[in-house]
């Protein structure tokens, strides 16, 4: 299919049983022109990457060449040199190592791009694969949004509105995203405009206010935690943030990251723990147990740490509802609901899962012990309990002989 320049075949699958055809799906196969094809530049913090198809034959190696969007191809200077042919028709070149950051540091500047194949021993050089491309402006923005107080948490489904600034007002260029579980979200601004060439932006960043589920809420001494001018067209209260705006400076292609508080939002703090029935009065955490949160329609999940314990926000009034699963494990409730009020709150799982460990001693030695002259006790020290054995009617110290044991442990907990 690859010897014929210009050629674009086209293949169709039929399905047929006994009772006839099924009908036919169509697609086209490769557009081969004996050239590099498909010049496709792109924007990263490292430089302009390049990709491009390569439908050549004997070419040995390939330049990627730049010229101003006045000038001609064939006069460009070569920003890339792939020393090495791609050996095949159809193959895909992508440049991981090799950008243009030279390009890539100027913002709305226009320039051509063109795929030059070379083969050295006949001097033959072609170049195809045009591209006219301006390079973008790029920048980073994370933020971070957290409950109020010393111990705070992040919070999650925030809304952060990004704006381009002049100064003045507005530009009208806007992006958006939303905090994840970590109350964390990152907001990619990329714009390709002739008009974009300085580089230094400008970025108004607020979190949008929304309407809180409760208006009769508190704070923990029964008052209430807003004033008049916190509430909507509609009378209700909206989420409180500081500082309600900002506006901050990012030069192109780097980052920056800013924080906000929630003022009407209070941290919930979770455990997940088994109850040890070998210990007496001793709980032990349950790590990476599942943990789903429902609040206002919107699912988060995270998981418990290697204490048990995990954390997220919750508004004033709003309604929750949290749930625990791990694995096949059974809890005395595996579901807690409330409406949250003013101040934080504390909720626990129990894990009630009980499995028998089936504990058995063995010499490897000719000399062997049946298993019946030897019996095992557990003792714990907090949630890491560890085996003490003992010969079965003699006293509890002595001592075994001074052989090698291997320990067979089956149907221990998950």
């Amino acid at each position: 299919m690859c010897n014929v320049p210009g050629a674009r075949q086209i293949f169709c699958v039929s399905a047929a049983t006994d009772n006839g055809s099924l009908g036919y799906s169509c697609t086209s196969g490769l557009f081969y022109n004996g050239q590099p094809m498909d010049l496709r530049p792109s924007m990263s913090r490292n430089g302009i990457q390049f990709s491009f198809t390569d439908t050549t034959v004997e070419e040995d190696t390939f330049e990627i060449v730049r010229a101003s969007s006045v000038g001609t191809i064939d006069d460009g200077e070569i920003v890339v040199n792939v020393p090495y042919s791609l050996k095949g028709c159809g193959r895909q070149f992508s440049s991981i190592q090799f950008t243009d950051l030279q390009a890539a540091s100027t913002p709305g500047m226009v320039y051509v791009y063109g795929v030059r194949a070379r083969k050295e021993s006949t001097n033959y050089a072609s170049t195809q694969a045009i591209n006219r491309y301006t390079v973008p402006w790029i920048g980073e923005l994370f933020v971070d949004v957290e409950t109020d107080g010393g111990n705070s948490v992040g919070v999650a489904n925030v809304i952060i509105s990004v704006c381009s600034f002049d100064g003045v007002k507005p530009t009208g260029r806007c992006w958006e995203a939303v905090t994840n579980v970590f109350g964390q979200a990152k907001v990619e601004v990329s714009v390709a405009d002739e008009e974009w060439t300085e580089k230094v932006q400008y970025f108004q960043v607020r979190p949008v206010p929304q309407p809180l589920h409760s208006h009769c809420g508190g704070d923990e001494d029964g008052q209430s935690t807003f004033t008049e001018n916190d509430e909507d067209d509609e009378g209700g209260h909206l989420t409180l943030y500081a500082p309600e705006m900002t506006t901050i400076a990012v030069r192109h292609m780097e980052s920056q990251n800013m924080r906000f508080t929630d003022k009407t939002a209070s941290m919930v703090a979770g455990q997940v723990i088994f109850q040890h029935n070998l210990v007496k009065g001793s709980t032990c955490p349950v790590a990476n147990a599942q943990i789903a949160i429902l609040k206002n329609g919107d699912p988060i999940k995270t998981f418990s740490d290697e204490d048990g314990k995990f954390a997220f926000a919750a508004n004033l009034g709003e309604i929750v509802e949290v749930t625990v699963s791990y694995g096949e494990h059974t809890f005395a409730d595996n579901k807690i609901s409330f409406q949250m009020g003013g101040g934080n709150r504390t909720i626990v799982f129990f894990d009630t899962t009980k499995e028998l460990l089936d504990l058995t001693l063995k010499a490897e030695t000719n000399n062997t012990f049946e298993d019946t002259d030897l019996h095992w006790h557990v003792a714990a020290s907090i949630c890491k309990p560890t085996l003490v054995y003992s010969l079965k009617g003699l006293v509890q110290g002595h001592q075994l002989p001074a052989l090698e044991y291997a320990v067979i442990i089956s149907n221990a907990p998950r």
